[in-house]
C-alpha cells in the first residue's frame, strides 16, 4: 500500500513537468442555409493557371442562377401565366441578368471552394435583393404591355429516352409563348410542326462542404427539327445545378432548373425555324463619351435577344463600329438597344441611313459599377 501510493506521488510530480497534449478539435459545425438565402453552385475551366479569373466566373454564374430562380417565383408571383409570352422589357430585363446579376445580390458567402482536375467548382449561398427585382419587373411590366405573337408548333421529344427531362421542358416552351407538346421518341410528327429533340443526364456530385445538401449537375444537349426537314440544328448545351438534403432531391432540383435555362436557347430558333425569319446585318457606329462605355456594350450586346451575333469591326479615339445581325430593320434596332440598355447606359440614336446607325454612347452616373470579370473586351461566340 505505501508503495503504492509513493509510486502514485511519483507519477503525479513527473506529469506536472510534461505538455498535456491537446484534444483534438471538435470537427467544424455545418452551416445552414440562411433565410432567404438561395444556394447555387458553378463549374468553370481554369484557364493558363488564373485560379481568380476562374473563380470570378464562377461567382458570376452562380449569381445568374440564383437571380434567374428568383425572378421566375415574382413572375409567377406576378400572375404570369405558364402559357403565356412574356412581355418584351421582361424578356430584355431577363437578358440583362447574364452581365448584372450582381447588382441585384445583397449580400453571399461562399460555403465551398474546390479546385481539381483544371477546374474550379464554387458554391456560394447568395441573399437575392428581391424588393429591387420586384421593383424593376413592375418598372417593365408598365412599359410595355404583354403582347403575345403567332405562337409555333412544336413537338418535344428524347431519342434516348430522358422521361424526367421532356415534361419539363415542354412546360418551359409553353411559358415561352409556345404550343408544346411531348411526344414518345419515333413518333411520327405533323408536317407543320418543329421537332426539338434532347439528351440529357443528371449526375450528383456529392456533398457541399458546410453546407449540410447534395449537389447534382445536369446537362442537356438540344437540337430542333425545321417542318418536314432531315437534318437537325445543333444548339449550344444547357448545363446547371441542384441541390437538395438528399441526392433524389438534389438531382430533380437540377432537372427543374434546367428546363427554363434550355427553354431560352429553344425558343428563339423554333421561332426563326417557324416564322422563316431573315437575318441582316447593320453597322452601329459609336461615338463614346467615356472609353470604358464601349465595355459595357459590347458586354450587353452578347444577350440582346434580337441580336443573332456581333462584330467589332473598328476602335479608335472615341469611336468604335460594330456589325451586327439581326431580324430588326435599322431604327427598330436602335430602339430595341436603348432599351435594353437604359439601366446602364445612356443611348441617343440618329436617324438610321441605309443599314447604318449612329450612335452616341454614355455611362449613366447611377450605373452599379462592372463586375470584376468585365475586364477586357471579347469576341462574339
Amino acid at each position: 500500500m505505501l508503495l503504492c501510493e509513493t509510486l502514485c506521488a511519483f507519477g503525479a510530480v513527473w506529469l506536472q513537468g510534461q505538455a498535456v497534449p491537446p484534444l483534438p478539435a471538435a470537427p467544424p459545425a455545418l452551416h445552414a442555409v440562411g433565410r432567404g438565402e438561395e444556394i447555387d453552385g458553378a463549374e468553370v475551366d481554369i484557364v493558363d493557371g488564373n485560379v481568380v479569373g476562374a473563380k470570378k466566373r464562377a461567382l458570376e454564374e452562380a449569381f445568374l442562377r440564383a437571380v434567374e430562380r428568383v425572378f421566375q417565383a415574382e413572375l409567377e408571383d406576378a400572375g404570369f401565366s405558364a402559357a403565356g409570352a412574356l412581355p418584351d422589357e421582361l424578356v430584355r430585363l431577363r437578358g440583362g441578368f447574364a452581365t448584372g446579376a450582381r447588382r441585384y445580390v445583397r449580400s453571399y458567402r461562399v460555403v465551398e471552394d474546390l479546385e481539381a482536375g483544371g477546374k474550379l467548382k464554387v458554391a456560394v449561398a447568395a441573399v437575392v435583393d428581391r424588393a429591387f427585382l420586384r421593383r424593376q419587373i413592375e418598372k417593365a411590366r408598365a412599359a410595355t404591355p404583354a403582347v403575345t405573337g403567332p405562337a409555333s408548333a412544336v413537338q418535344v421529344m428524347s431519342p434516348e429516352g430522358n422521361p424526367q427531362l421532356v415534361p419539363a421542358l415542354t412546360k418551359a416552351l409553353r411559358a415561352g409563348g409556345l404550343v408544346a407538346e411531348a411526344v414518345e421518341a419515333g413518333a411520327t410528327g405533323r408536317p407543320e410542326t418543329v421537332r426539338v429533340l434532347l439528351r440529357g443526364h443528371a449526375k450528383v456530385e456529392g456533398e457541399v462542404r458546410g453546407a449540410g445538401l447534395m449537389a447534382a449537375r445536369c446537362q442537356v444537349d438540344l437540337a430542333v427539327r425545321r417542318p418536314g426537314g432531315s437534318r437537325d440544328l445543333v444548339l449550344p448545351s444547357a448545363i446547371e445545378w441542384g441541390f437538395g438534403p438528399e441526392a433524389p432531391v438534389a438531382e430533380q432540383a437540377c432537372l427543374d432548373r434546367l428546363a427554363p435555362l434550355a427553354a431560352k436557347v429553344v425558343v428563339p430558333a423554333v421561332n426563326e425555324l417557324s416564322l422563316g425569319t431573315v437575318l441582316k446585318s447593320v453597322t452601329v457606329t459609336l461615338d463614346l463619351v467615356e472609353p470604358l462605355a464601349l465595355e459595357r456594350f459590347v458586354r450587353r450586346l452578347r444577350r440582346v435577344g434580337t441580336v443573332s451575333r456581333y462584330e467589332l469591326r473598328r476602335i479608335a479615339l472615341g469611336a468604335a463600329d460594330v456589325r451586327v445581325e439581326t431580324n430588326l430593320p435599322p431604327d427598330v434596332l436602335a430602339k430595341a438597344l436603348t432599351q435594353a440598355m437604359e439601366d446602364e447606359l445612356t443611348l441617343t440614336a440618329e436617324p438610321a441611313v441605309g443599314d447604318r446607325i449612329r450612335m452616341t454612347l454614355r455611362v449613366r452616373a447611377d450605373a452599379a459599377p462592372a463586375f470584376p470579370e468585365d475586364e477586357g473586351l471579347e469576341a462574339s461566340p
